[in-house]
């Protein structure tokens, strides 16, 4: 049987959707039928019950060849799993199934955020020094607590020197807390040990 991977977030998009890999920072974008596939995997499911919605939603017969080709780079990818035997899984109230998208993406899949202006250093060339009083936390807790309802998927954390703020990693851990990958932009000059482990 096969199940959709936990570390998997996916978001209804205009041409099917967008699936993304938490754990391994993949992202693909998949037509109509791939993102229904995935949709369905919610609980552990037998290729013959996969073949018949399937069947019953596109009004087409899906092959098994067809679908265990397609099962298999799912799962070489890391977005689907096999299981042997059935096991008790919870399923997801927020079904996206029926979900109605406009023919935009819904929403980024990345967006950037200067934490600070300040820097170390004093390169000629950098565009991200700023004279701006830095957000407070509970203002960046806000705008990820708005990113992660959107379903944003990676935050790619800047600045000046992220490093500088002492509640750089709080920032990173809400991140996590909020299903969204944090990617750091730094002159890597203030990482030390301690901090190495820590990331």
């Amino acid at each position: 049987m096969y199940i959709r991977n936990k570390e998997i977030i996916l978001r209804k998009e205009f041409f099917g959707g967008i699936v993304f890999n938490r754990k391994r920072a993949t992202t693909l974008e998949l037509d109509e039928e791939g993102f229904y596939l995935l949709l369905i995997l919610d609980k552990p499911t037998t290729l013959k019950k996969i073949k018949l919605r399937l069947s019953e939603n596109f009004s087409r017969v899906f092959s098994d060849s067809e679908l265990k080709s397609i099962l298999g780079n799912f799962q070489r990818q890391g977005f689907i799993n096999y299981v042997y035997g059935a096991q008790s899984i919870k399923k997801d109230n927020n079904s996206l199934e029926n979900t109605i998208v406009p023919k935009t993406l819904s929403a980024p899949e990345t967006v950037h955020l200067s934490v600070t202006g300040r820097c170390n250093l004093n390169c000629l060339f950098c565009y991200g020094k700023s004279e701006a009083d830095d957000l407070s936390a509970t203002q960046i807790f806000g705008l990820i607590d708005e990113l992660s309802s959107m379903k944003v998927l990676q935050l790619a954390i800047g600045g000046g020197e992220p490093f500088l703020r002492k509640d750089i990693f709080a920032i990173i851990d809400y991140c996590q807390r909020k299903n969204i990958v944090a990617n750091i932009t730094t002159n890597g000059t203030l990482i030390t040990d301690y901090i190495a482990r820590k990331i």
